[in-house]
């Protein structure tokens, strides 16, 4: 983003984060190798559009959760090949995990790509006991635009918890923005299309980085406040932005899988 807009300011993660080009690069590396190096099942499709696809890590244990990943770029940006890396974090818990892609704004509207992230959150509920996946446990978990994503898939059957990370959950502020131009929202669709105007009682891990963006750490709070009957949880990752924040999630021994494996352990209560 080129920054010309004020309203941008208060999304715009790459103007104040020096270096973020370099996250990006290692990400495609680091993902490049897991790709060789872990079994996976590849491009498993989920629905008919060319991206409506997602890849499978199995857990070296059979009968272990499922624990989904849907990768951050403001909806407009980025794909699973450049973020499955992220996988090696749930892998180091024994955990299956399923890196979920879906079409890009402005080539779908918003509420396609909503469509699409709850369309492949069935499927993936629908089949784990053929994937030998436990078949309950379900966490929907992603990064960015794709904690926006997997809030939006609460309330689906068979999703038991959610792990959102420096996610927006309110998108009427990204209607003065730059980034609404691929979006294409209005205040009806900004609405219909944030998770925290229906927040569903299930339980919910929010996270950010606490050197995030101040309306992004806002926005997690607001969210985790706004669950009912109180099951949502906010935190900040100390020492973390928007970038390295994902590279903590790829860390068995980080801060984000510290929350992801108590969590884990409470559903299997």
């Amino acid at each position: 983003m080129s920054g010309a807009n004020p309203a941008d300011a208060a999304f715009n993660n790459r103007a104040v984060v020096p270096g973020w080009a370099d996250h990006l690069a290692r990400w495609e590396a680091d993902s490049a190798s897991v790709y060789r190096e872990r079994e996976v099942l590849r491009d498993i499709a989920y629905g008919p559009r060319p991206r409506n696809r997602l890849d499978l890590f199995r857990a070296a244990t059979p009968g272990r959760p499922t624990v989904t990943y849907i990768h951050g770029g403001y909806w407009q940006w980025n794909d699973k090949e450049h973020q499955a890396f992220t996988a090696l974090g749930p892998l180091g818990l024994d955990l299956n995990v399923a890196v979920i892609e879906h079409s890009l704004a402005p080539e779908v509207p918003m509420a396609a790509i909503v469509a699409e992230a709850r369309a492949a959150m069935r499927f993936i509920a629908t089949n784990l006991a053929d994937w030998g996946c436990a078949p309950r446990g379900l966490i929907a978990a992603g990064t960015s635009s794709g904690a926006h994503l997997a809030a939006c898939c609460m309330d689906i059957e068979g999703v038991d918890a959610g792990l959102l990370v420096s996610g927006c959950y309110d998108l009427a502020p990204f209607l003065p923005t730059s980034y609404n131009a691929a979006m294409g929202l209005d205040a009806e669709t900004a609405r219909a299309l944030s998770p925290i105007t229906r927040p569903v009682a299930r339980r919910q891990v929010v996270l950010a980085g606490a050197r995030e963006l101040p309306a992004i750490r806002e926005q997690g709070a607001r969210y985790a406040a706004a669950i009912p009957a109180g099951p949502g949880r906010f935190a900040e990752i100390a020492g973390h932005d928007h970038f390295s924040v994902v590279d903590d999630y790829a860390r068995p021994d980080g801060a984000v899988m510290a929350h992801l494996a108590a969590l884990v352990e409470v559903l299997a209560r």
